[in-house]
């Protein structure tokens, strides 16, 4: 399996077997989502702290159908490994937004100044 000018390559010896192929691209998506989404936490908590916030507590793959998004009560952010496939502005501000409701409102508005998604 490849990227492949925009496109997601997928090469099996069971063409007709769609489950297999299926499971193929989660993989391929959980394994891209686990690699950027490590990358894009590291830079949202050096962001994040000049604003006295601290996270320590990491994150978690999860597919969910209706959500990119959510943070349990400790504290850990759930991120759906299909949000890979948006820009990295946009993963910054969900991930930021998961855990909003542990900051004060005025740290919040201030935070979204700096994760703007593009579109």
């Amino acid at each position: 399996m490849r990227l492949w000018h925009g496109k997601l390559e997928v090469s099996t010896h069971q063409r007709e077997n769609s489950k297999q192929v299926e499971n193929l691209v989660k993989r391929w998506y959980r394994e891209r989502a686990q690699q950027i989404y490590l990358e894009r936490y590291q830079h949202c908590i050096r962001l994040v702290a000049q604003y006295g916030i601290q996270h320590e507590r990491g994150f978690e793959l999860r597919t969910m159908h209706k959500r990119w998004g959510s943070c349990t009560k400790e504290g850990k952010i759930i991120l759906n490994p299909l949000l890979v496939s948006a820009p990295k502005d946009c993963i910054d501000y969900v991930g930021v937004a998961e855990k909003k409701e542990k900051v004060t409102v005025s740290r919040l508005s201030d935070q979204r100044k700096i994760f703007r998604c593009k579109s």
